[in-house]
Order: structure tokens, then sequence, then C-alpha cells
């Protein structure tokens, strides 16, 4: 985002409000506190602000949310291209793409439409009308059934996963935004409870709050979110909106200029205490984690901060293996290239020109069957694990013949070719006849082919809808495979096209500058910075 600073005028009025901010005095309050004490200094800091009218929201969104191509940042579709002001600003709409209106990420409804919380430009946000419309005023969550998605399945709306259930979520619906912004909406509700600490406890109709000051979100609430915050961590985007909104609003997003604040309050760093001028962000020292469970957090009393490079392959913390990650552990990144061994768990996936992404779901029994999918996003060749991507996933296992593998479905069934016909054989146990041979062809696609020479690939024309199936037919779409990282893999694959001289992450791109704290791949080797 570009920001809108007149630099003439700026320097002939020093007096104006961007310009005076100062971060220490600011925030001198907080300095000291943690937990429940740190979130009602930020409070004091953040909750006097100015008071906007709702129809001055459209003049603000000109200046707060407008993408580098000048349209309206819309954070809920990915196909819009609203100007700001235009014709199209609170219009009727009929489908996606019709109209922006202004939403509130926080419905409104939970406060009873009360000031100033109704225009709190924080959470108050330009987004398409008609998806905007399906979002409602459900919790947000992560959706385990769709019923509604976005174009390109950018935001859906559904029941909630497993995981949620299994956190306590009972809730019938949930609205999911794209992994993208989800980061983004975590740092609007730690703001909004904060800013608002002594209203948030009579705020209703909301499975997510739990009628508290502090810790003022449900259980399964606060593990999500600070989920999506540890996983989407701040970017340019907010911390342009934040001084754009600040010149306007009078005051900030502490979310936001404290990258990781979240942890001090609710996280495993809530024994810790808070320096503005010293401020640590607990995501780059490597000690993340979840909601606080009470007994301190002994590991930051011990980080000395030593950055010497260090071959870790065998020992070292594995807590901080797991947080330094640009793939994280356990989600699914994107094979480039044939690895050393191809043993591990993938998900099969289809992608169009366009990016729309879909994986086989062999969670099916029926793997044969008719649009036998799941829709996933990709964000920077990478998937993200959740339980319903893994329920979709296939282990590869050696056979024993050379280049001969087992691929063997979530739901327990191996999947071949061994007869010259269109088409999926499956059985509960392994045979040579469901044997196939991987590898990556020159364009980057993995090709799995049967034992009788077809390979897998998607169908995006059958009349009986669209299928992962072995085809003997090159017109056919080809497939691409993600592999699951752990500590092996990640680190593997990065190693089999490691030059010397280059520094990688462990997703296989080059780093350029002077890395910082985390693991890398140098010369072949695994290393702690």
């Amino acid at each position: 985002m570009r920001r809108k600073i007149f630099f003439a005028t700026m320097l002939m009025c020093v007096s104006s409000v961007f310009a005076q901010f100062n971060k220490a005095s600011y925030y001198s309050g907080a300095d000291g506190k943690k937990g429940s004490a740190l979130k009602s200094a930020m409070c004091k800091a953040i909750n006097s602000h100015k008071t906007l009218s709702y129809d001055y929201l459209w003049t603000a969104y000109k200046t707060t949310d407008v993408t580098s191509s000048g349209y309206i940042w819309d954070m809920y579709s990915n196909t819009t291209q609203y100007v700001p002001g235009g014709s199209a600003q609170g219009k009727s709409y009929s489908k996606e793409g019709d109209s922006y209106n202004r939403e509130h990420s926080v419905p409104q409804s939970w406060f009873n439409k009360d000031s100033p919380m109704r225009t709190d430009l924080y959470h108050v946000l330009p987004t398409d009308g008609y998806v905007n419309n399906r979002r409602s005023n459900y919790d947000f969550g992560e959706v385990g059934s769709v019923s509604y998605q976005s174009n390109n399945g950018f935001s859906k709306l559904g029941s909630p996963n497993s995981e949620l259930k299994s956190n306590g979520c009972s809730e019938d619906k949930v609205f999911e935004p794209n992994d993208m912004y989800k980061g983004d909406f975590a740092r609007i509700y730690f703001y909004m409870v904060t800013c608002y600490e002594e209203r948030v406890s009579s705020w209703s109709g909301s499975g997510m709050l739990n009628k508290t000051k502090y810790p003022a979100f449900t259980s399964w609430a606060l593990k999500m979110l600070l989920k999506w915050s540890k996983n989407d961590q701040v970017s340019q985007k907010e911390t342009d909106r934040v001084e754009n909104v600040y010149d306007i609003q009078e005051n900030r997003n502490p979310f936001v200029d404290f990258p990781g604040l979240e942890q001090y309050i609710w996280g495993t760093w809530a024994d810790s205490t808070f320096s503005v001028s010293d401020y640590r962000n607990p995501y780059e020292v490597g000690n993340e984690g979840g909601v606080n469970d009470g007994n301190g957090d002994s590991d930051d009393k011990k980080d000395d901060g030593n950055t010497d490079d260090k071959d870790d392959d065998d020992t070292g913390d594995k807590d901080q293996d797991q947080g330094e990650l640009n793939v994280p552990l356990g989600d699914y990144a994107l094979v480039k290239s044939a690895p050393s061994s191809w043993t591990g768990v993938y998900l099969i996936a289809y992608e169009d020109e366009e990016g729309y992404t879909v994986v086989f779901d062999g969670s099916l029994n029926t793997l044969d069957a008719a649009n036998n999918v799941i829709d996933v996003s990709v964000n920077d060749d990478v998937i993200a694990s959740s339980s319903d991507v893994d329920a979709a996933s296939f282990k590869i296992q050696a056979t024993g013949s050379a280049n001969v593998y087992s691929v063997l479905s979530s739901s327990g069934y191996y999947i071949g070719k061994s007869s010259k016909k269109n088409g999926i054989e499956t059985s509960e146990t392994y045979s040579e006849s469901l044997g196939n041979k991987l590898s990556i062809d020159g364009n980057g696609y993995a090709v799995i082919e049967g034992s009788c020479g077809y390979a897998l690939r998607f169908n995006t024309s059958s009349g009986s809808g669209s299928r992962f199936r072995y085809y003997s037919a090159s017109s056919q779409q080809p497939i691409k495979l993600y592999r699951k990282q752990d500590k092996d893999t990640a680190v593997e694959t990065v190693r089999e096209s490691a030059k010397s001289g280059k520094v990688y992450d462990l997703n296989g791109r080059v780093v350029s500058g002077a890395p910082k704290h985390g693991i890398y791949i140098i010369d072949g080797k695994k290393v702690v910075r």
C-alpha cells in the first residue's frame, strides 16, 4: 500500500499528528506491565480517540485502504477492482464484484451499533458487498464443510472444522477469511477487546467472546486467533494502514506496532514484562507459543541472544527449530524437483491458470467418485495444514523395487492402475499391480504413473463431475505434489537444490541480504543463525 503523505505540508506543519508520534511516549504507561495489566495499560493508551461519522468512512478509505494499483483493498475477495469513491461505492449488489460497502469485522450487532465502535476505522473495512452479506454476523473461524465460498475459494462460510469443535466451538457456521489476512483480522480483534476493555464484557451475540474484561475471548477463539497471528505476522500493509488511520482517528493498534504483543497478554510470554525501549518480538526469538498455561515462560529467561552459526543436524532446541521456519512444520510445500527419497506425506493437487487449486480428497472411501476434491488456498507455494487438508493426504512409500512406490490414501486405500482403462484401482492391501513410478517432468509437474503406464491426472471436463483418475490421454490436466514438512523433509528438500555460496530458507527460496534469526541451508547443511 502506498501512503498518502503530503510531504510539503508535513515540512511546513510539524505539528501534524503523524509527524509528532513518539512510540516511547505514547506507550510509556505499558512499561513493566504483563498479562492482564498490560492489556489495561494499552487500553489507556489507545482508548481516547476521535469518533468519526459513518459517512466519513467512505472518504477515509481513499487513504487507508487503497492498493498500489489504485483499487480498494478488499480483504474478502481477490477478484474485485473497485475505484475508491467510484460508482460501486455502497450500491446494491446481486453477485460478487457488484459493489463494496463498510464491513464491521467485529459485527456491530455484537455491541448494539454503539459508538465509537461503530465507526472505528481499525475494524470497519471496505469489502465486497455480496461476500460481506454472506458473512453476515457469523464468528470468524476455520471451515470444515463449505456451504459458500467467494471467487477462487478466497473466503469461506460453513461448519467449523474438527479442530475448532475439539477446542469447544459450538457454532453452526463460521466465516473463514483467506490465510493471507488471518493475522490481520486476529490483530484487529486483539485491538478491539483491548481498546474497549471496559465495554467488551457487555457485548453479546458471539461465541468468540466470554463476557469478561480479561481474557475477553472464549478458549477456542483465543487459541485460533493466536495461531492466526503467529502464522500470518505483521505485514507492510498493516503498518502503513496504522499510520494512515492514526492520522485520521488519532489512536493506534499496538498489536501492529509491537508484533507478537498478544503473546505478552494472552500467550506463553504472559509472565514476561513488556518494555517499549527494549521490546523483544516473541516470534523472532523462537519462543512463540499458544495460550498461557500459568506456568510462566522459563525459556525466554535463558535466551542469551547468541546468533553464532551452528550445525544443528542432530542437536539444538527443538522448539526453536519449529518456530523459525518460513514453511511452518506440518504445512505442505510445493515439490519442484525430484527428492532423493519420495517417502513422505503429500497432497495431490490441480491448479488452474488463475491459481484456483483443488486437492485429491484421500478421505473418500470411493476414490473414483466424481468431484473427489477439496478446495485449498496456496500462499507462496505452501498449503496450510488443517484437519480437512490432512484428511486429503496420501502417504508415499518405497516398495523395494527400483523407483516403484505405493500411494496410500488417508482412508486406508492403496491406489494405482494396472489395466489399460481410465479410472483408479484401489485395495486395502498393497500388491505389485498397484505400484507407481514417480518423477517431476520438465515443466515442474508431478508424474504418478501406474503399472499400466497410465498417469494420475485431473479431468476438468467430465460430464459427471471433475475428478482425479489415471488417464491415458495427455489431454487431461497435469498435477502437482505438495509435501508435508517435518524437520527432515524440510531440510532434505533444500539440500537437493542448494548451490554453493547461496543461502536458502527451508522452502528452497534464495535469501537475499543478511538472514534474520532462523534456520537456513548453506552448502547443503542446516545452520542456525
